[in-house]
C-alpha cells in the first residue's frame, strides 16, 4: 500500500486510527448508552446494530495493523478506520432530520386543528 513509517504500520492507518478513536468513543457514546440499555433489557435494537458494527470495524482494523507491525510487513495492511466515524454520522443525521420531520408534523397537526370551527349549525332536511 504506502510506504511505512515503521515495519507494517504506514501514516495513512495512524491518521485514521487517531481521527477514528475519538469519533469512535466519544462521540458514539450515545450509541454505547443505548444499546447497553436495551441489552439489559433483553432488547435489541438498531443502537446495538451500530455499536457491533462500528466496534466490530475498529476492533479488526486495530488487529490488522498491530498483527502486521508485529510480523514487520513491509506493507501496510487495508484497514477500515473510516468506516466507524460515517456510519455514525448517517444515524446521527438520519435521526435528526427525523426529529425535524416529526417537530413539523405536530406543528401543521396543531395548526390543523386550531382551524376547527367553534360553533356548528345543524340543517335537517
Amino acid at each position: 500500500m504506502t510506504c511505512c513509517v515503521s515495519p507494517g504500520l504506514s501514516l495513512e492507518n495512524i491518521l485514521l486510527f487517531v481521527l477514528s478513536t475519538p469519533v469512535q468513543f466519544i462521540g458514539g457514546r450515545h450509541f454505547y448508552v443505548q444499546a447497553w440499555a436495551a441489552i439489559k433489557h433483553g432488547n435489541t435494537n438498531m443502537d446495538v446494530l451500530v455499536v457491533l458494527a462500528t466496534t466490530i470495524s475498529y476492533v479488526y482494523s486495530c488487529a490488522v495493523v498491530l498483527a502486521a507491525m508485529i510480523k514487520q510487513d513491509t506493507s501496510s495492511p487495508m484497514t477500515f478506520f473510516d468506516t466507524p466515524p460515517m456510519l455514525m454520522v448517517f444515524i446521527s443525521l438520519g435521526r435528526w432530520l427525523e426529529h425535524i420531520a416529526k417537530s413539523k408534523t405536530s406543528d401543521a397537526l396543531a395548526k390543523l386543528l386550531s382551524l376547527q370551527a367553534t360553533e356548528a349549525t345543524i340543517v335537517e332536511l
